[in-house]
């Protein structure tokens, strides 16, 4: 199985030059298929990639979104900052196991490619009713899933606990940028920001 989702990785990147993120060298279509490897030896049981999420800060990076940082708290709540929002979006997150839901596609060389074979795990995040995604031009309350590698490709940082002190405010702690970034850049220009 492991064999045909590598394979069909291949496939969907054969007409791709590289593996782009904005604000980043570009990577090969070796390194995204070796992204898909290493998450899954890192990520071998639903368990570990729970722990991979619960109590992180990840801060995320494509050209449609830019920067997003969110929180995942132990107790499956999520603290969103998005780029332009005046307050955090709270939601919640998940870890299941692959079924045959619909999954996110990924970006790789400025293009969309769907995951042909989901996954074994997927993240998922559910956002209130009154969320509304820019991008897909979906309002929340349904739940969100993308293939683990997929996403932990997408993850530029991340840093134990909530140092941005996301999940204990209301309001941003500043407005964000759509420009590729660290946690530690967010933190220079943070004067309400906790460091946990």
């Amino acid at each position: 199985m492991r064999s045909l989702i590598i394979i069909a990785a291949l496939l969907a990147l054969a007409s791709c030059d590289t593996v782009s993120k904005e604000g980043a060298p570009a990577k090969t279509k070796a390194d995204y298929v070796a992204s898909l490897n290493m998450a899954n030896t890192s990520v071998n049981s639903l368990a570990s990639a729970r722990a991979y999420y619960s109590g992180y800060t990840r801060n995320t990076f494509d050209p449609w979104h830019g920067t997003q940082v969110e929180y995942n708290a132990p107790d499956g709540m999520s603290y969103l900052w998005y780029p332009g929002n005046r307050v955090i979006v709270k939601g919640r997150w998940k870890v299941e196991t692959s079924t045959s839901k619909a999954v996110e596609p990924v970006v790789v060389a400025n293009k969309v490619v769907t995951t042909v074979q989901p996954q074994p795990y997927l993240i998922c995040y559910q956002y209130g009713l009154n969320s509304y995604n820019p991008v897909t031009k979906q309002r929340g309350g349904n739940w969100s899933c993308r293939p683990l590698p997929d996403d932990q490709y997408l993850g530029t940082e991340r840093r134990k606990g909530d140092p941005l002190g996301l999940s204990t405010s209301v309001r941003v702690p500043y407005p964000l940028d759509k420009k590729k970034t660290t946690i530690d850049r967010l933190l220079s220009h943070c004067k309400s920001c906790s460091v946990n």
